[in-house]
């Protein structure tokens, strides 16, 4: 059982660390990309990036939650 535990625990830090690190690159590109002058510029650079962002945590947490399911072969 602690097997089982400890193999969720080290998915949910593997999905974090690699979301951390796609959200990390996002936000230099986002940063490089936009002019970010005023709220306004800020709010559009965002809102244009949601999509990819939102895109990438909803997998992550797909995945920590029905990854087992995801490697399932059907015969």
């Amino acid at each position: 059982m602690a097997s089982a535990v400890r193999k969720t625990t080290e998915q949910s830090e593997t999905w974090r660390s690699l979301f951390y690190e796609f959200l990390d690159t996002r936000l230099d590109k986002i940063l490089e990309e936009y002019p970010m002058g005023d709220l306004g510029e800020i709010s559009k650079a965002v809102f244009q990036e949601r999509a990819e962002i939102l895109g990438h945590l909803l997998l992550g947490l797909i995945q920590r939650k029905f990854g087992h399911l995801l490697e399932q072969q059907n015969v």
